[in-house]
């Protein structure tokens, strides 16, 4: 388990905070901040709704491969109020991970 928590949040913390600058920077080339900006928000919001909805309600809940050995019977069980819950609050703290994230790219694309 820690094993695959380490893989995860590296990939997270990759994904999260260093292919958005990427992205928006090289990529795109963008120099203004309110475009940086919009479309990191953009990229957050879309990976948080679709982690929440997708990964979390679907992946998690039907495929063997997050399966903890000896908690086979036990039912993966998240319901839609806890799954809401945590992705408005992401999305609240995504508002400044997206102006950190824009104001990387800036720096980058000059």
């Amino acid at each position: 388990i820690r094993k695959r928590k380490t893989i995860f949040f590296t990939a997270l913390l990759t994904g999260v905070l260093v292919l958005p600058v990427i992205f928006i920077g090289v990529w795109n080339s963008v120099t203004d901040f309110r475009t940086a900006y919009v479309q990191a928000l953009l990229f957050l919001e879309i990976m948080n709704w679709y982690d929440g909805i997708v990964v979390d309600s679907v992946w998690v809940r039907y495929s063997k491969f997050w399966m903890i050995k000896g908690t086979e019977d036990l039912p993966y069980v998240k319901d839609i109020k806890s799954v809401l819950s945590k992705r408005i609050a992401a999305s609240v703290l995504y508002l400044p991970i997206a102006a950190l994230i824009a104001w990387f790219s800036i720096l980058i694309a000059e």
